[in-house]
């Protein structure tokens, strides 16, 4: 069986991202067939990231900017990662995502159409049980969980300060969001 001229661009992708050498003061990613990079983000975008990261939850840890593996989809990074310590391989240079028990975006304006369409899509192909958006421009949180057809469907919402359950197949987690402040506070 011959490979396809999709597998070949996918294989030419693969290697682009392998030697990619991403400039100074920017991000890189690769999913969706593209590489794509972004200014490095604010602080403000980050404090969700962190508060969640130092969070202490029984049978679930939060990682934050893990790669994921996709598969055809790529390798998108995701800014939180929350996974069962016993799945976690700490060899693993991208996170497999049938380990992944949810992952989590914070928007940017200049992200927003990779997060919410983009990235939704891949997380949902892949079957990542769990997704949460925050947006630091609106000063909200929305989670999603997988529903029929491989498609997420909004179950929560709320505002920064207001606490953020999350259904994780492991068990509900309740992300406490009393430090996020939107991008408009600066």
């Amino acid at each position: 069986m011959s490979p396809t001229d999709e597998d070949c661009e996918r294989g030419r992708l693969e290697a682009a991202w392998e030697s990619f050498e991403c400039p100074d003061g920017l991000v890189a990613q690769c999913f969706g067939g593209a590489i794509v990079m972004e200014v490095h983000p604010r602080t403000l975008h980050d404090l969700p990231i962190r508060t969640m990261v130092r969070q202490a939850w029984p049978r679930l840890e939060a990682w934050g900017e893990c790669g994921l593996d996709c598969g055809a989809d790529g390798k998108p990074r995701a800014d939180v990662v929350f996974a069962r310590p016993d799945d976690i391989d700490l060899a693993w240079e991208d996170w497999p995502a049938g380990a992944v028990q949810g992952v989590c975006e914070v928007i940017s304006p200049s992200s927003k159409n990779h997060d919410r369409r983009i990235k939704a899509e891949i997380y949902a192909r892949a079957r990542i049980p769990v997704y949460l958006i925050v947006d630091p421009t609106q000063g909200l949180w929305e989670i999603f969980t997988l529903g029929p057809a491989d498609a997420y469907q909004l179950v929560g919402k709320g505002g920064f300060g207001e606490p953020c359950e999350l259904p994780l197949p492991a068990g509900a987690v309740v992300v406490d969001t009393t430090a996020w402040r939107p991008y408009s506070s600066t």
